[in-house]
């Protein structure tokens, strides 16, 4: 993921700002624009949230960034990825990473549910702790979901992503970190995968787990593993060509790359629950960020790069994208 959405960044902050941290001087430390950040469909630069992720650890001494009443030690993560080196499948790895944590947090309760053909991994908060935030209860189990990607070197689809709350208004920000179906006002947070999935090896060992551990989240920013879907594949195709190697390739063209009919691939995207449109626009708003951020290339060839003719058509596109113009984007991103 080159971006992030700014819904997944307000809850950590509000409760930095509760623990006495200054937060507009925090945003303006990591070239975070107090703007950007008060626009509801705003997105930051991948490596702007790791840093933010990694100083609020460090400010507040506190994995969990203080939002669960009950301080978390900085090195648990590392901790618990080291206790699961010691299990050969996913399914031991999933079991004892639910016992690691009923032993060690009393904040909720992890389970391992089979119904079906299919694995739940869910979390529940615990009594007394109701007003555990939402947010770090999701940042969890994406973590724990992408750590086992990492660990069995395998992108393990998830079936469905439950939530204990009822669905939020900014849909938008969930549907793309959670593109699987959604269960809202559900029993539990967590989610299902195919049981299929749960004799798969471990395959990293320590050396390996400690130089990824070295700069998390980093490494979970990305679902790690090998992946086949024509998601991944049509993200791969947009990367090598936007900015590249020439337009953005029309749908008959990403088609007979992938040598499939277009009727096809719509029917393949759909039951991905996504479109061509969508990935085109998500991977053109990300590329477009990532070359602001990064390079000094002037606004109007970042639009031609992207298959816009006029600089007002890309700065109209952006805007939809982000809820500023890119020039506004560059300048505060260099606060």
């Amino acid at each position: 993921m080159l971006t992030i959405d700014i819904h997944f960044i307000r809850a950590p902050l509000r409760q930095a700002a509760e623990l006495g941290i200054d937060t507009a001087e925090l945003l303006n430390e990591l070239d975070i624009s107090a703007d950007i950040f008060a626009q509801d469909s705003a997105v930051v630069h991948a490596e702007q949230y790791v840093r933010l992720v990694q100083k609020l650890r460090e400010l507040s001494g506190d994995e969990y960034w203080g939002l669960t009443g009950q301080r978390c030690k900085l090195g648990y993560f590392a901790l618990m990825a080291r206790y699961l080196l010691q299990f050969d499948s996913l399914k031991g790895m999933l079991n004892e990473c639910c016992r690691f944590q009923n032993t060690t947090r009393v904040e909720w309760q992890f389970s391992l549910v089979h119904e079906a053909g299919r694995v739940g991994f869910l979390l529940k908060r615990a009594q007394g702790y109701e007003k555990v935030s939402a947010f770090l209860m999701e940042f969890i189990t994406v973590c724990i979901h992408r750590m086992m990607c990492w660990l069995t070197d395998t992108r393990i689809p998830i079936l469905e992503n439950h939530f204990a709350y009822p669905a939020p208004d900014n849909q938008r920000a969930y549907e793309l970190l959670f593109p699987e179906h959604r269960v809202f006002e559900s029993e539990y947070n967590g989610f299902y995968i195919d049981a299929q999935y749960l004799s798969l090896p471990r395959v990293r060992d320590w050396t390996e787990t400690r130089t990824f551990l070295q700069d998390a989240p980093a490494g979970l920013m990305v679902i790690p593993g090998s992946d086949n879907s024509y998601t991944a594949q049509i993200k791969a195709i947009l990367l090598q060509t936007v900015g590249k190697e020439g337009p953005v390739p029309d749908f008959e063209r990403v088609a007979e790359k992938l040598n499939v009919s277009t009727a096809t691939l719509r029917r393949k995207l759909r039951s991905e629950n996504t479109s061509y449109q969508q990935l085109k626009d998500t991977m053109r708003r990300d590329i477009a960020i990532d070359k602001l951020v990064r390079e000094s290339t002037a606004i109007s060839e970042i639009g031609l790069q992207l298959g816009f003719v006029e600089s007002s058509s890309f700065t109209r596109a952006f805007k939809q994208w982000t809820g500023v113009s890119p020039q506004e984007y560059r300048r505060d991103s260099e606060v």
